[in-house]
């Protein structure tokens, strides 16, 4: 049985040759396996076996390639992303600085703020009174006038 499978796998792309003689043998063992096993199994199913392995094989390897180099570019990727991440980390870092020096500014200028509020309403009520008060000498001016 290993003969028959070393046969047909001639033009399978293995890497090594103990890489046929192992997937040969596994083969041949599946095969006693299942003989052993269920009383149907025939010497014919494990030439179609053999005859459809290396068709099973190739598109098995082509798909584990492509999953490989799905896998490649997703780490590429994944290392891209975690470089410009550790650059944006280093970038806030070094701005923290600017950023506190900046917000102390910030603060400073929203007391100044809120004292010129302040102040404006104090001088606001200030000149209500000195308006009013000019208002009341005026109306008297203009009555002792119509006098």
């Amino acid at each position: 049985m290993t003969a028959i499978a070393l046969d047909r796998f001639e033009g399978l792309d293995l890497k090594k040759i103990k890489d046929v003689e192992n997937v040969t043998h596994c083969c041949a063992k599946l095969h006693q396996y299942c003989r052993d096993t269920y009383s149907t199994t025939t010497s014919s199913q494990y030439l179609e076996f053999v005859a459809l392995f290396p068709e099973m094989y190739t598109d098995m390897h082509a798909k584990l390639i492509r999953s490989r180099k799905s896998l490649e570019i997703g780490i590429d990727q994944a290392i891209k992303a975690q470089h410009h991440i550790d650059k944006l980390n280093a970038d806030i870092v070094s701005k923290e600085p600017d950023i506190k020096k900046l917000t102390g500014e910030a603060e400073q200028l929203e007391k100044r703020l809120l004292q010129e509020r302040q102040n404006l309403e104090k001088a606001s009520q200030t000149f209500r009174k000195k308006e009013a008060k000019a208002r009341a000498k005026s109306e008297i001016t203009q009555e002792l006038a119509a006098e």
